[in-house]
């Protein structure tokens, strides 16, 4: 059992790897390595998506009701991020890891988003 957990664990965080290497391309930032600058890098992520949302609302590139839904996304994300910090620190690895790939996949559909509306390239 235990052994499947951790090749589950690490299919996750390869397929994480995976997405974060193409998401950091897109925003032009360097793959981040290990859980930690995993994490950090999920954080930043959504912050830049936030800027940038919020500088495209007033120039009328995306709606109002879709800056909110990239808004609702980015709380989404933010809420895996902080969960994955949280049970990293309590020792639960697998949970940790889920939460940072599900935060992960969220933050890559509301880029994809951003790029489908013109935000984004």
């Amino acid at each position: 059992m235990m052994k499947t957990i951790k090749r589950i664990a690490f299919g996750l965080m390869a397929c994480f790897a995976m997405l974060a290497a193409t998401g950091c391309a897109q925003i032009g930032v360097t793959p981040a390595q290990g859980f930690e600058q995993q994490l950090a890098y999920g954080y930043a992520t959504v912050t830049a998506v936030r800027s940038v949302t919020a500088d495209a609302l007033p120039s009328k590139i995306i709606s109002a009701a879709d800056a909110t839904k990239v808004l609702t996304m980015t709380d989404t994300a933010r809420s895996s991020l902080d969960f994955a910090r949280l049970s990293q620190f309590s020792g639960r690895e697998t949970t940790a890891l889920e939460k940072l790939a599900e935060a992960t996949y969220t933050l890559l559909q509301v880029q994809a988003f951003l790029r489908d509306k013109g935000v984004m390239k």
